[in-house]
């Protein structure tokens, strides 16, 4: 648990930032998702171990949702907009990688 908030999610007070960033869009209504290549199970454990898995309320896709491991992330994230029926303006996509956030635009 100790190794998981200080190495995984950056200590403390990283860790008391994300939860005050993710309150806020909660507050205004604002559906969280997380999309991933990493395992589901790993992040839903992850994220409950650190008490912050009720912001996404099983919103959540790892590499076996999306269909195999090699599937991209924007390929997935565009489908959920056309499923659910959201246009671009309505989707705030964050990522850790430029080209992903490239593709889904």
């Amino acid at each position: 648990t100790i190794w998981l908030r200080e190495k995984g999610f950056g200590g403390e007070q990283r860790l008391a930032q994300l939860e005050r960033f993710l309150s806020v869009w909660v507050s205004h209504a604002i559906e969280l998702y997380i999309v991933s290549f990493a395992d589901r199970d790993v992040i839903e454990r992850a994220l409950s171990i650190v008490g912050l898995s009720h912001f996404f309320g099983g919103r959540i896709a790892g590499w076996q949702d999306m269909g195999d491991a090699m599937r991209c992330k924007s390929s997935y994230v565009r489908n959920m907009m056309n499923t659910r029926g959201w246009c671009r303006q309505e989707v705030l996509f964050i990522d850790d990688q430029k080209r992903n956030i490239e593709a889904v635009s």
